[in-house]
């Protein structure tokens, strides 16, 4: 059983995959950062643990393709059985 560190280790690598699989997508972005060169997935969600449990959620205004959106629920989902996902 994995312990809820690694859960959320994997679970943030998979959402650098997911940025890297649609990295096209993202360098065609103005960044949302000012220090950046391209836009991020990371700049369009929320995650955060907190007494045990995952929560994750994707920000208010976030533009994201529903495609993006699907990969990074269905592996929030298949780490964090548990978990809440806010919509």
């Amino acid at each position: 059983m994995e312990s809820l560190t690694e859960k959320t280790r994997e679970f943030l690598i998979e959402l650098d995959n997911i940025d890297f699989q649609f990295i096209i997508f993202f360098l065609s972005r103005e960044p949302i950062e000012p220090d950046d060169i391209r836009d991020r997935l990371k700049n369009h969600y929320k995650f955060e643990v907190e007494c045990g449990k995952a929560y994750f959620a994707f920000l208010k205004g976030s533009d994201l393709p529903l495609t993006i959106r699907k990969k990074c629920i269905q592996k929030f989902v298949n780490l964090f059985e548990d978990g809440v996902f806010v919509n």
